[in-house]
């Protein structure tokens, strides 16, 4: 017999990438390849910030929005290995350096954060 499954939306485990790539006490390299894939699927921005001014508020590590962005030095190597789990046929849509990705993760919580909320 088939039994439901609980899910969790798009937007709130994108906010909770965020959060956990920005805590300044975790190596968490490979949420940032999960976050380029979630991503993919085209978030509600609005959503994905009031989710994550929700999780940064209730966990008082981080202030929202996390800039300017923790260093991620050292993470080269782990990225490399999570980014290459995602290749199918040697192509993958996440970005292929650490660099290129922060820098995309830094201009992805700007757009977030710029995201009005009605």
């Amino acid at each position: 017999m088939l039994r439901p499954v609980e899910l969790i939306d798009l937007e709130y485990q994108i906010a909770q990438k965020i959060h956990a790539l920005t805590d300044p006490d975790y190596s968490r390299a490979h949420d940032l390849v999960d976050l380029q894939l979630l991503w993919a699927a085209g978030p509600d921005l609005v959503s994905v910030r009031e989710f994550c001014v929700r999780t940064f508020g209730l966990r008082r590590a981080q202030e929202w929005p996390p800039l300017p962005l923790r260093p991620m030095d050292g993470w080269a190597p782990a990225y490399q290995l999570s980014r290459e789990e995602t290749e199918v046929d040697g192509d993958s849509l996440v970005l292929a350096d650490i660099d290129s990705a922060r820098e995309w993760f830094k201009q992805m919580i700007k757009s977030v954060n710029a995201a009005a909320t009605t």
